[in-house]
């Protein structure tokens, strides 16, 4: 399931500390570029982040911006910007 503008927006608030934000097709942008290789569902009260390419599930958790932060700093080692 695709997220709606207000799930977009608390993503997006979450993200503008590491200059990053989501588009309207539920994707990563960062430094102008889009990043294809993860999508991003909300099921079941929880953020899903799965590879785009086979639907795996590369992490879950609750829908809190500590989840979205755990996720861009473990799995492309963001960092905030200054």
């Amino acid at each position: 399931r695709y997220m709606h503008n207000e799930q977009r927006r608390f993503f997006n608030v979450t993200l503008a500390d590491y200059g990053a934000h989501i588009n309207a097709n539920d994707q990563f942008v960062k430094g102008g570029k889009t990043i294809t290789s993860v999508r991003i569902k909300i099921a079941k009260g929880r953020i899903r982040f799965e590879n785009a390419m086979t639907d795996d599930i590369v992490m879950s958790g609750p829908i809190s911006s500590k989840t979205i932060e755990s996720f861009v700093t473990k799995f492309w080692y963001w960092e905030k910007v200054k």
